[in-house]
């Protein structure tokens, strides 16, 4: 009886436990989606959005604050005709009216594909930074009239003037506000900032406000960019994660972005707020190029990156955390110029999306070198931290093997953590590199996931397009070897995971491959360059390459993905791919997965190397790389035989022509070429 009363309080505890944790640490969220309305006026739409921000302060935020929770309210007003005056409204009053202790104190705005105009977007960034709230940085800011026009600081003015006269609210729920302001006015005194309001996004994407659309470059524009950036370090208004994708953005727009940036860190050294926005998406402005590039890079490269003398992280942190630029038109130049800003200030970002651009083997190697270096200053600073979370450069179809050489050394000391070059023009040579970055990886250890995405790259088989004629130009020695030979390891080029070194790049390498082979032969002399060229197989080649003792070595368990999606994988590819798995298992206990799916490959076999652990996939898995082994050491004893029948051909050689059959200086080609 005791025992069963004891049970029913523990249970009884248990769920008092899971029902009290959640309220602790979870995070209520609430979305108003108000996009895609076209039925109604902007002004009917700003309506409604306060009247259900109302309604969702009264039901929710009280029992949130009651509880100790964070709460957050999204606001979707996206693609939904809003002017410059009904954003400037919307934004306004839903930001005052959740300034108050019982609101939600984390507000995300989306307002993509509306009609804001470069002097809205202006306008918005000033109410966000609170112009009439900081004007005891007047005189700060007479100091920079060296660095401005007078035409700036005049339009910095006017926009200041504008924003106080526009800023009214006519509702009841925020007449204490206005009092507050009007007294504050009256006195001369500054404005209370929002006390209780964290702006978490706001999303722009899609509004022509950058100056490179129908809209000409707006100079206000500029300086409230300016403005916003420079408060970064001070201002919960200043949203954390700022959207500006394909918005006419331009290099003049990014020129301000960083002037901003230096100005907040060479004023706020010592503040130890994380700056914002930490996220920044400018993704798809092509007017950006190499030029906007640059002046961004300049910004990262010279921002202090230090905080105060007491802080987390050895005393670093990022100036952004996520960079999008993708789809900006960004060439070599511009991926030399962050990768300048990586090398001189490792701490400058944590992720980079350089994607559908236009960077080629030049801009990757630039990169890949610079994160090698920057992973070095940081380790003689004892910081063993990579320098890249992640770095996305798909879509990049002039970046071959050299640059994702320079990339994959990048991954093979540590300085990259996850690395994405889909649909680029990597090879053999590049998804060997990559190989010989995880099994580094692996033997390295650690309890970091290092994923590495090559989708979309021809490292499966690709037929030769035979050429005709070529067998002849080959030697008759050479040609009877490889007929001799020829039944001996074709079995093994099925399934082998090596590279034959033969890549058959030149009519000489075709000369000699025409002398092992039948040219009548199709499916051997596919099978031949399907081995030479192979990047799944060249990738499984370098992993496999393990040291003797490497499975005594006492690690912690990495864990690896490897994507080769779309990558026109066989089945003796995918068995190369298993025995890597299983290997690098056995040798280093990482735990590698590789992702095959959208090749044509078994529904099994994908889940297998994905490490699905039923134990029919994991039985499947197993055969799979032994069928690579046996086929492996059948190819390897050909190519012995190979290599002694080629040495016993040239001896014969040498023994019925004297050896002179190839020396030049008996040859008489000198007098031949003196009478022609």
């Amino acid at each position: 009886m005791m025992n069963q009363i004891t049970a029913a309080a523990v249970t009884a505890a248990l769920l008092l436990v899971a029902l009290i944790l959640p309220s602790v640490t979870a995070e209520t969220a609430s979305i108003i989606r108000h996009s895609h309305v076209f039925h109604l006026s902007p002004s009917s739409i700003v309506t409604s959005t306060l009247s259900d921000v109302s309604t969702n302060i009264a039901s929710q935020a009280p029992d949130a604050a009651d509880q100790g929770q964070s709460s957050l309210i999204e606001i979707d007003a996206s693609s939904s005709r809003l002017d410059d005056e009904s954003i400037l409204s919307l934004t306004d009053k839903v930001l005052l009216r959740l300034d108050e202790p019982s609101a939600a104190n984390k507000v995300r705005l989306r307002l993509s594909m509306n009609k804001l105009t470069p002097g809205g977007a202006a306008k918005l960034f000033e109410r966000l930074v609170q112009v009439d709230n900081n004007k005891h940085h007047e005189g700060s800011r007479s100091n920079e009239t060296s660095d401005n026009t007078v035409a700036e600081v005049e339009a910095e003015e006017n926009v200041r003037n504008a924003s106080d006269s526009n800023r009214t609210v006519s509702t009841s729920d925020e007449a204490s506000d206005n009092t507050r302001s009007s007294q504050n006015a009256q006195d001369g005194a500054e404005s209370e900032p929002l006390q209780n309001t964290d702006l978490e996004e706001v999303d722009l994407s899609f509004n022509d406000i950058g100056g490179h659309g129908s809209h000409s470059a707006n100079l206000e524009l500029l300086t409230s960019t300016r403005r916003l950036f420079e408060q970064g370090l001070s201002n919960s208004l200043v949203p954390k994660v700022l959207i500006l994708e394909n918005c006419g953005i331009g290099p003049a727009f990014c020129r301000s972005i960083g002037r901003g940036i230096l100005n907040a860190f060479e004023t706020q050294k010592q503040s130890t707020h994380e700056f914002r926005p930490s996220i920044l998406h400018l993704g798809g402005n092509e007017a950006i190029g190499d030029p906007g590039a640059v002046s961004l890079s300049a910004a990262l490269r010279l921002a202090a990156s230090t905080v105060g003398d007491e802080s987390e992280d050895d005393n670093q942190r990022h100036v952004i955390n996520e960079l999008d630029l993708s789809s900006c038109n960004i060439g070599d130049v511009g991926a030399e110029s962050l990768a300048l800003a990586l090398a001189f200030n490792p701490n400058c970002i944590s992720r980079l999306d350089l994607s559908n651009n236009i960077i080629s083997d030049v801009g990757a190697t630039a990169i890949g070198r610079a994160l090698v270096e920057a992973h070095r200053r940081k380790f003689l600073s004892e910081d063993k931290s990579c320098v890249l979370e992640e770095l996305t450069l798909d879509n990049n179809v002039k970046i071959g093997d050299d640059g994702a050489e320079a990339l994959a050394e990048a991954v093979t000391c540590g300085a990259v953590r996850c690395i994405s070059l889909r649909s680029c023009s990597i090879k053999a040579g590049g998804a060997a590199a990559f190989g010989n970055a995880v099994l580094s990886s692996a033997r390295r250890g650690g309890s970091v996931m290092i994923e590495i995405d090559l989708s979309g790259n021809t490292l499966g088989i690709k037929p030769m397009k035979k050429k005709k004629g070529f067998k002849d130009k080959a030697t008759s020695h050479i040609s009877s070897l490889g007929k001799t030979l020829q039944k001996g390891w074709r079995g093994g080029l099925k399934g082998a995971g090596v590279s034959l070194g033969l890549t058959a790049e030149s009519d000489d390498d075709e000369e000699v491959m025409g002398g092992l082979i039948e040219a009548d032969d199709e499916e051997t002399e596919q099978l031949i360059a399907a081995a030479a060229r192979c990047g799944a197989r060249e990738f499984v080649t370098e992993v496999l390459r393990k040291a003797d003792g490497d499975a005594s070595i006492k690690r912690e368990e990495t864990n690896i993905r490897v994507a080769f999606r779309r990558c026109n994988l066989d089945d003796g590819a995918v068995n190369a791919i298993a025995a890597a798995v299983t290997e690098l298992k056995d040798s280093t206990g990482a735990n590698l997965k590789i992702d095959v799916s959208m090749n044509d490959v078994e529904p099994d076999a994908v889940s297998a190397l994905m490490g699905d652990e039923d134990p029919k996939k994991l039985n499947m898995l197993k055969s799979m790389a032994q069928q690579h082994m046996e086929a492996l050491a059948v190819l390897n004893e050909a190519q012995e035989r190979m290599a002694m029948a080629a040495e016993a051909a040239m001896a014969r050689t040498d023994t019925q022509f004297g050896g002179l059959m190839f020396d030049e200086e008996e040859s008489g080609y000198e007098e031949y070429d003196n009478d022609y």
